[in-house]
């Protein structure tokens, strides 16, 4: 790459990060949010009672990146910065693999398949989410050359960013064995192993039980689903981890090895098989690898003689074609310079701006340093934490219920976010079990009643409604059975 290549792409990320602004409705929210805030939120199991959280904090080297940011820019823009940043390096792998992967010479062309690719296919890695880092950290370390440092040294510098690093590091580790590429091994698998020391020395306890509640959240939700954790067809959601796993990587080793020659070769396709086990059964890992599965997509759709019909296109042409070539000095600049401004124009209409300025009325003193339980996940939940750090939420990001000391509450609560819903009498208990001062319920079953009357023999006072929610506060001395 040439030093024209950086300067363009640093400038369209810089566009794309200020066009998007709030990227972002989820976690990034609340991870802006525990960065700067620490001395409000503490811990993400005070913020999320009854949550797969405790005291440890699984992203802390993010969050603390993060808070030094925030030192430097302003709280309301961390993720413009943040995103210019992760931009920037993803046009730069999604260039260079289209040099490497697609048999094809795109001139000055290849900006516009940039832009296009990660404007939009790009959309996971604009969250605010550490996991970004993990699509960038595997795409530029199957970039590298077969020597042990490079290896080691991307490992140590992505690891310690985020606890699932074992998931990417030996997705990397099995595509580097299987083309022999030795050194590239050790250097990963020596860093993915100071990495693992180097989290379990921070904090043992928390973190494998972090891990075993993230690993077995499948069956501690009891049916409840995290939309990004659904998978890429429904008929796979009736495979069980400990079946899909063995089976994906069962069927994936007999195509490696029918195919040995090809595999050994095709670095990026290599690594989408041996992942496949992860993004058909996760709609988070597909958004995640989606960029480079289109470079792939190019790569077999120009292999299928489409650059031939092409070309068999331009001969019969001949007096255009020769016309291009005077004044393409004048049009390539002006096509890349035109779908730079139609792009960052086209990202505006991903912005959550609005969406998250709405939702400072979770700032009013009501809300301040209370525990809320919503009938719900509801992504507003992130923007009250960005808002109003000061907030307890019941459920979590998580939705499972981590608390086996009352059997009856847990049902209650699985239920709730069911379709049918609970009685009146049932939100009352568990509004008392996690000792909430302030009730949020969200309109959007279809034949559900809420019954005021009732409601207020509990002490369940409705108080308003505000965009899909009815909120409530909590009389706890009349709170009863």
């Amino acid at each position: 790459m040439k030093l024209r290549h950086y300067v363009l792409y640093l400038t369209a990320s810089v566009l794309f990060a200020i066009a998007l602004d709030i990227s972002m409705l989820d976690d990034g929210l609340r991870h802006i949010a525990f960065a700067v805030h620490q001395d409000s939120m503490h811990s993400w199991g005070e913020v999320f009672p009854h949550s797969l959280f405790g005291s440890y904090d699984p992203w802390h080297l993010w969050h603390s990146l993060l808070g030094q940011l925030s030192h430097i820019v302003s709280y309301r823009y961390i993720q413009i910065y943040v995103n210019t940043f992760i931009l920037f390096i993803l046009m730069i792998l999604v260039h260079m693999y289209l040099r490497k992967v697609v048999s094809y010479s795109f001139g000055s062309m290849i900006y516009v398949v940039v832009f296009v690719i990660v404007a939009v296919f790009g959309g996971r890695y604009w969250m605010m989410r550490p996991d970004a880092l993990s699509g960038l950290y595997v795409f530029a370390v199957l970039l590298l050359p077969n020597r042990i440092l490079p290896a080691l040294v991307l490992a140590l510098l992505y690891g310690p960013f985020y606890y699932l690093f074992f998931l990417y590091m030996g997705s990397v580790g099995l595509v580097f064995m299987v083309q022999q590429k030795w050194r590239a091994f050790i250097g990963t698998s020596l860093g993915a192993i100071a990495v693992g020391m180097y989290f379990l020395f921070s904090d043992f306890d928390g973190y494998i039980e972090t891990l075993f509640y993230v690993l077995t959240d499948q069956s501690l939700r009891e049916g409840l689903v995290v939309t990004e954790g659904e998978p890429l067809f429904s008929l796979f959601s009736l495979l069980d981890y400990t079946v899909a796993v063995p089976l994906f990587l069962g069927m994936a080793s007999l195509q490696i090895y029918k195919r040995y020659s090809y595999f050994k070769k095709h670095t990026l396709v290599l690594f989408l098989v041996i992942t496949a086990v992860l993004w058909i059964n996760q709609i988070r890992y597909f958004a995640l690898f989606l960029p480079f599965m289109v470079v792939c997509f190019l790569s077999f759709w120009i292999e299928m003689n489409f650059i031939e019909f092409l070309e068999n296109t331009k001969k019969k042409w001949g007096v255009f074609k020769q016309d291009i070539k005077r004044i393409r000095f004048i049009i390539d600049p002006l096509t890349v310079i035109y779908m730079l401004v139609v792009t960052t124009l086209m990202l505006t209409t991903f912005s959550y701006t609005e969406t998250v300025e709405r939702k400072k009325y979770f700032k009013e003193s009501f809300f301040m340093h209370k525990t809320i339980l919503m009938n719900s996940m509801n992504l507003d939940l992130y923007s009250a934490l960005y808002h109003n750090p000061t907030m307890h939420i019941v459920p979590s990001c998580g939705i499972g219920w981590f608390d086996d000391a009352d059997e009856k509450m847990k049902d209650i609560y699985i239920r709730m976010q069911k379709k049918k819903g609970i009685t009146e009498e049932e939100i009352s208990k568990l509004l008392r079990y996690v000792d909430a001062d302030i009730y949020i319920h969200y309109i959007k079953r279809e034949g559900a009643r809420l019954r005021f009357a009732k409601l207020k023999e509990l002490g369940i006072i409705p108080l308003e409604i505000y965009d899909n929610h009815i909120v409530f506060s909590v009389e706890k001395e009349t709170n009863h059975e």
